[in-house]
């Protein structure tokens, strides 16, 4: 960004003022120049293709997975990445997993409330047809 603010206001400083200014070296400058944007443009092509790869897995694991498994699965699938990059792939595009909720038991047998009495005790044997009928 420094840089290319430096190529743009070349017409109205010198050069090695502009570096001066912005606090960056002369060599850095023109060595960035020299590059053009070869180095840039591999590593966001990379980048990108970072990205979807695992917002792809991480929506079709339905958003459960954190960076944890889903540098698993992306490793097995052959996509090789470390685990800080998909941490940091997650967290550029503000993709968080979903935690599992806890098991919560909504059934309180400790209670001194009426119950209804069991009429069949466990005898499901019957003469005849709808002689017994039970549910839930």
């Amino acid at each position: 960004m420094k840089y290319a603010f430096i190529e743009s206001s070349q017409v109205n400083l010198p050069t090695n003022r502009l570096c001066e200014l912005l606090e960056v070296s002369r060599s850095g400058f023109y060595e960035w120049r020299a590059r053009g944007d070869k180095k840039v443009n591999k590593r966001s092509f990379r980048r990108e293709e970072i990205d979807h790869a695992v917002s792809t897995a991480f929506y079709m694991n339905k958003e459960r997975y954190g960076a944890p498994r889903l540098t698993t699965e992306l490793n097995s699938s052959g996509f090789n990445v470390a685990l800080n990059t998909v941490a940091s792939s997650l967290r550029r595009q503000n993709l968080c997993a979903k935690a599992g909720r806890k098991f919560k038991a909504t059934t309180n047998s400790a209670h001194s409330l009426p119950i209804a009495p069991n009429l069949l005790e466990q005898n499901f044997s019957c003469n005849a047809v709808n002689e017994k009928w039970c549910g839930d």
